[in-house]
């Protein structure tokens, strides 16, 4: 048996978050007692990883008690034992994801092994033994990989490793990173949702998400995939499932999605990468070498060459595993192993140009003689009228038309300079310059896009003895847009001028993640497991594009 708890930290948490802790802490030392003078079999709590049940027979069918059972980890040497109850039951668990080979003991009977047993996360493998009677020092050996058909669980999902998942074509999502979280959508029973897989035919934000067996669910997020996609880089996971039904009491959400961090081994392993897209490598395609974009030539608007735009990405990661091992001092292999990963993005997009208004010379003068009939091309006439030269009869007003002096004549639709606020003149100073001499589509504008993001993750396995294991991970990292959040927000959709015109902030998105697990054997049938979960997702405030900068600040403003 084994107990869990998982605490998550998130925004806004407060007195009542004491509290709530203060009771799970209470309800985790009863649980604790409870497991503690437990002796009964029950079913495998796997805490988000695997388990090996069965029975132990003779060839007869009838029932061996205290034999020993032991799953071998063939990539770290660790061994977990376990032995048989008078009904001739046992249960390996937990055991983290990995090969196993099993071997089975008892006086009077050949030994019996088993060899190819893979254990996935959240599974709970099936494996019956029978013992031949014969002498001890054989061994019967079957080196096959025993059936897939789960006979001791239930419940519906499946698994991806790294090893399948990072071979596959990886979605880069949005000009960042690579993305695996989508492959979750491939499992069996899953769909697309808006963060995270959907089981079942259920809504958004009511699956559950994990990290290691522990949720992701905080104070303001459920179901929700980017803890992980942001604080985790691909490498760094060793395997990601999906329940899709009859999961265990456990586990929380309609269906759920696990990822495990990837853990060292024996054997030194990892990888340096360099994902690039770079324009110069971009094939022209068919069309493209006849497209072309407006520039201003000569103060006039001409089509030139489009050319290849700027697209450009790079993506270096980093990752090593294995035993920690200090020469001379400390071996630790078949007991402490570390896992790294590290991900740099760095991405750059050219501007998508749009076309666009914006008031011409004479305007930003005062001067909107060109909106009437005959000063312009477009055959528009709009008059302007002074609002403070309003004359009413009854209820019939009238007011006059501006005419103010133009080269030292008098001139319908021009502002006087005297009733020009000072404000408006140096709030339409930052306007860029129009790039010829019409009154509607004279500028040309856009912004470009990119990335600067970084992730990390650390996970380092320690067994203390044959009856402890702890294991604690880390994860990190950060998500900055460039040059700013957004180049458009919902009143003012697809902004093409510049600062300070554009109405978007400065973000980071960024958080942690730590988890640290305590797996103890009290009795071959009394296991103990503690696991603790930490979390901080959001980022520091937002901050206004135009903050801090003393020219947009308002005491300047005139």
């Amino acid at each position: 048996m084994s107990a869990s708890l998982s605490i998550g930290a998130g925004p806004g948490a407060g007195s009542a978050r004491a509290g709530w802790l203060r009771t799970r802490l209470l309800s985790f030392a009863v649980l604790v007692a409870i497991t503690c003078i437990s002796t009964r079999h029950l079913t495998a709590q796997t805490g988000g990883q695997g388990a090996i049940t069965g029975t132990v027979q003779d060839s007869t069918g009838a029932v061996v008690p205290n034999a020993t059972v032991t799953a071998h980890n063939d990539q770290t040497g660790v061994d977990v034992t376990r032995t048989s109850s008078s009904a001739g039951l046992y249960e390996i668990s937990p055991l983290n994801v990995g090969t196993y080979t099993v071997k089975a003991s008892a006086a009077g009977f050949q030994q019996f092994q088993q060899q190819q047993i893979v254990i996935n996360q959240g599974q709970t493998f099936g494996l019956n033994i029978a013992l031949k009677v014969g002498n001890a020092n054989e061994t019967v050996t079957v080196s096959s990989a025993p059936p897939q058909l789960d006979t001791a669980d239930a419940t519906l999902g499946g698994t991806l490793s790294s090893d399948e998942f990072l071979n596959l074509p990886l979605m880069v999502a949005g000009n960042q990173q690579r993305d695996i979280t989508s492959f979750s959508n491939l499992l069996p029973g899953a769909q697309p949702g808006s963060r995270s897989s959907l089981f079942s035919g259920t809504a958004n934000r009511v699956q559950e998400v994990y990290l290691d067996g522990i949720p992701l669910t905080t104070i303001s997020q459920i179901g929700d995939n980017r803890p992980i996609f942001n604080l985790v880089p691909a490498e760094g996971i060793g395997q990601l499932g999906a329940t899709t039904s009859g999961a265990s009491v456990e586990y929380q959400g309609a269906g759920s999605v696990n990822y495990t961090l990837k853990s060292g081994g024996n054997g030194y392993h990892g990888s340096v990468a360099d994902f690039v897209r770079n324009t110069i490598f971009d094939t022209w395609g068919f069309t493209a070498p006849a497209a072309t974009v407006p520039r201003v030539v000569n103060g006039i608007v001409t089509p030139v060459p489009a050319g290849k735009p700027i697209d450009h990405q790079n993506e270096l990661s980093v990752s090593a595993g294995g035993p920690i091992i200090i020469p001379h001092v400390y071996d630790g292999r078949n007991k402490l192993f570390v896992f790294g990963a590290y991900d740099r993005v760095h991405t750059r997009s050219a501007p998508a140009y749009t076309s666009g208004t914006v008031p011409t010379l004479l305007m930003r003068q005062g001067n909107f003689s060109e909106l009437l009939t005959g000063n312009n091309s477009s055959g528009v006439n709009y008059p302007i009228y002074d609002p403070l030269s309003a004359v009413c009869t009854g209820a019939l007003c009238t007011r006059s038309q501006f005419k103010g002096a133009f080269n030292g004549v008098p001139t319908n639709n021009v502002i006087p300079a005297a009733e020009i606020s000072p404000i408006a003149k140096t709030m339409q100073s930052f306007l860029p310059p129009p790039i010829n001499s019409s009154i509607q589509n004279n500028y040309i504008g856009g912004s470009p896009t990119g990335y600067d993001n970084w992730l990390y993750s650390v996970r380092i396995d320690y067994t203390v003895s044959p009856k402890q294991t702890i294991a604690a991970a880390v994860t990190g990292g950060n998500r900055t847009a460039f040059p700013w959040t957004s180049n458009s927000v919902s009143s003012v959709p697809s902004t093409i001028l510049p600062l300070p015109y554009i109405g978007t902030t400065y973000t980071t998105v960024a958080g942690h993640w730590a988890d640290l697990s305590d797996t103890y054997t009290f009795t071959p049938h009394v296991v103990n497991q503690f696991k603790y979960g930490f979390s901080n997702f959001g980022g520091p405030p937002a901050r206004n594009v135009t903050q801090n900068v003393s020219a947009y600040e308002a005491v300047n403003l005139g």
